[in-house]
């Protein structure tokens, strides 16, 4: 039998691992960086559903919200079209935003119309608006307690008619509440803090 000749042997290549992997497992897609006008959209929406449920009306919210996130000062056109608003509730909305300081006017040399930019002077706003609209309500709920107090401090005889004096008392809880909330409406100090906000 002829002996067997050497041969010289080398061992079968192993496969690497596939480009751009360290050898474990394969590594999870970058995610995609967030869409600024998606977010900017979500937060202009949850600004007027929070000015709603103030009962102070969607636009509001929309408006400051729309101007706020907005590098560029807005036109009357630009804000009712990119919210979907009316130009009548736009410009509404607008003057009580001004009233409150929120929202402040400027012009362009090579345009006649309005542009409105968002102020941050939260604090400022806040109290403007807080007296603004709790002073309208005051008055109304002021002169609604005039006018039943009027009626209930009528000389007739509260023994003899119980319903009459069980409404006197729980009414004059009422007016002593009022003027222990005006005390604190009136207080100083919480101008103060609503000023430095």
């Amino acid at each position: 039998m002829a002996p067997r000749r050497k041969t010289d042997s080398q061992p079968a290549a192993v496969p690497g691992p596939p480009p751009g992997t360290d050898g474990g497992e394969a590594r999870p897609a970058a995610a995609p960086p967030p869409d600024p006008d998606q977010l900017v959209a979500r937060l202009i929406e949850a600004a007027g559903h929070f000015t709603q449920s103030l009962g102070q009306g969607r636009a509001l919210g929309l408006v400051y919200a729309r101007c706020y996130f907005c590098p560029n000062p807005l036109s009357l056109n630009e804000l009712a079209t990119s919210l979907a608003i009316s130009k009548g509730s736009a410009s509404m909305t607008i003057r009580q935003l001004e009233q409150w300081g929120a929202l402040a006017r400027t012009t362009r040399p090579d345009d006649r119309k309005d542009y409105f930019h968002a102020t941050e002077h939260f604090g400022r706003i806040l109290r403007r608006a807080i007296l603004d609209v709790g002073g309208r309500k005051y008055a109304d709920a002021d002169a609604l307690l005039a006018e039943i107090g009027a009626v209930l401090s009528h000389p007739q005889p509260a023994r003899n008619n119980p319903e009459l004096a069980f409404l006197h008392k729980r009414f004059k809880r009422v007016q002593q509440f009022r003027q222990r909330i005006q005390r604190i409406w009136d207080n100083t100090l919480l101008a103060f803090l609503l000023q430095n906000v």
